[in-house]
């Protein structure tokens, strides 16, 4: 078998479930042989080189399936060549010492000006090829900005990472620092999962790990990062912020309101569209009574000023981000006469008509409101026809759209029941197709 110089370009995602003291002695100078019965070792063997960006046994592990399907492909046994450095791969590599090699973009970067390496694949996570760098601090050290690591400690992962060292070189060139003057110490962990559990511990105090590897720990062990706040991530961001969430300030009415904004999460993006949109709402149901229910609450936007109207609210969202986000942003308000459930448009539905239990709702007593309206603000797709069956059971609809085609579908049906009395446009797309809509319908 001709040697070919290959390397799958790839991002890692593992957790390390090995705490830091249990000390052990890895040789990355030896081979480790990944056996398969299937395959005949007569054939010549390939030789694979991986760099430990999580832990050395972790990554063994998690490589496993991944080899023993590429061996099955090509026919031949795989060996793995396990190094402590992307610049001991990227000899490998150059030296044809091993036939291809899991590297990352930054160690891509700095061995393909040498014209000798050929691109294979690379990943693509949730249907994307991006991933980003997160900047990490311990909560209690009293960081929240790049700025402030000054004469703090911190963790790169290996010289050649892109998110474990380029983009925190790249943080310090905004803020014109020096690296050997700006931190007290810094060190190479050679492992992402390893930087993070440092600063979980108070051993460091801040470090630049890849999103994915800390997404995964955050969702399979939260424990291994309740200690970590984000301050910073390099995807298309210049700014270092405090928090993942902003409080923005809307006046409607006459009162202050204020919102949590959560990175990432679903909201009104143009704030003085999103102003005249709640003034607009509150006054279409200024003079309403009994109670409200309310699908795709989202944060709360509408909710927290519409819940003066009524004298109970019950409102619905899928997102668990949205809703604690809700949650908070009623606290702020001080608004108590909200219950929200988290569930979908057509499971409320199913529960309304008692036609599924839920235990989402088993502290909800839906037998306790007297709904007289509903407000509805579904995505693009529009109402479902379960949905769109339920609200005509109410006097009042209020509808707002960011979709007028699947708007009008809805109400070809809608207002068989009801006609429309009051009707707005809002631009929260200036020079685009994009338009907001908003519907007020009562009982014909």
């Amino acid at each position: 078998m001709n040697r070919l110089l290959l390397f799958i370009l790839c991002i890692f995602c593992f957790s390390c479930n090995n705490p830091i003291s249990n000390k052990s002695v890895v040789d990355f100078s030896e081979k480790e042989a990944n056996s398969n019965d299937t395959i005949s070792h007569k054939t010549k063997p390939v030789f694979i080189a991986i760099a430990s960006m999580t832990s050395p046994k972790e990554t063994i592990t998690y490589y496993n399936d991944l080899i023993n399907y590429i061996s099955k492909k090509v026919g031949h046994p795989i060996y793995i060549k396990q190094k402590k450095t992307y610049a001991e791969v990227n000899e490998l590599l150059e030296t044809g010492a091993v036939d291809f090699a899991f590297i990352c973009s930054g160690a891509y970067v700095d061995i393909i000006r040498k014209r000798k390496i050929k691109l294979l694949a690379v990943p693509k996570v949730d249907g994307e090829l991006f991933y980003h760098a997160l900047i990490i601090a311990h909560k209690d050290k009293g960081i929240n900005e790049f700025s402030d690591f000054k004469d703090h400690s911190f963790a790169f992962t290996d010289p050649l990472s892109n998110t474990g060292r380029l983009f925190p070189q790249s943080q310090l060139l905004e803020i014109n620092a020096i690296e050997e003057e700006f931190f007290s110490k810094t060190i190479y962990s050679y492992g992402h999962d390893i930087s993070i559990q440092m600063v979980n511990r108070g051993i460091i105090d801040g470090a630049s790990v890849h999103g994915l590897i800390f997404e995964y720990l955050n969702i399979h062990h939260p424990e291994k990062v309740e200690n970590i706040k984000i301050i910073g991530r390099s995807r298309k961001q210049k700014v270092v912020l405090t928090d993942d969430f902003v409080i923005e300030e809307i006046p409607v009415d006459g009162k202050l309101y204020q919102y949590q904004q959560v990175e990432a999460s679903f909201t009104q993006p143009n704030a003085l569209v999103n102003q005249k949109m709640l003034t607009w709402a509150s006054d279409c149901l200024k003079d309403s009574n009994n109670d409200l229910v309310e699908l795709y609450c989202g944060n709360g936007n509408f909710t927290a000023v519409l819940a003066q109207h009524f004298d109970k609210v019950l409102a619905t969202e899928i997102s668990k981000v949205s809703v604690n986000s809700a949650n908070y942003n009623f606290d702020l308000n001080k608004v108590d006469n909200v219950t929200i459930a988290r569930l979908s448009s057509e499971e409320f539905t199913q529960a309304l008509n008692r036609e599924r239990a839920f235990r989402r709702l088993a502290n909800v007593d839906l037998d306790s409101f007297n709904f007289s309206t509903i407000f509805v603000d579904p995505p693009r797709a529009g109402l479902d026809s379960g949905t769109e069956k339920l609200v005509t059971e109410m006097d009042s609809i209020l509808y707002i759209s960011c979709n007028p085609e699947t708007l009008a579908e809805n109400l070809k049906q809608i207002t068989k029941t009801h006609q429309v009395v009051s009707a707005a446009l809002f631009d929260q797309f200036p020079w685009t197709k994009h338009i907001e809509s908003g519907v007020l319908l009562k009982r014909r």
